[in-house]
């Protein structure tokens, strides 16, 4: 499956910025992500806390991927 880039929010790129930035000084050569959204609880209703951290981390995810992919084919990690 080919991802293409999302258009970021001013949230998304500045934690995308960040990642980047992480990536190039710490782990140049291992880029591992770990991005968290959703926080459901199937006791309660879905709230919109829920689905909006769900759909950043899907945003920046995928731009992380479409942008750091090409460092080290041989360590990725989805």
């Amino acid at each position: 499956m080919k991802l293409t880039e999302i258009n970021l929010n001013k949230l998304e790129r500045k934690i995308i910025g960040i990642i980047s930035n992480d990536i190039k000084l710490i782990t140049p050569q291992i880029p591992v992500i770990y991005l968290e959204g959703g926080h459901y609880d199937p006791r309660y209703p879905v709230t919109e806390f829920s689905v909006t951290s769900l759909h950043h981390a899907l945003n920046i995810a995928n731009n992380a991927i479409i942008n750091h992919k090409k460092i080290s084919r041989y360590h990725l990690v989805y």
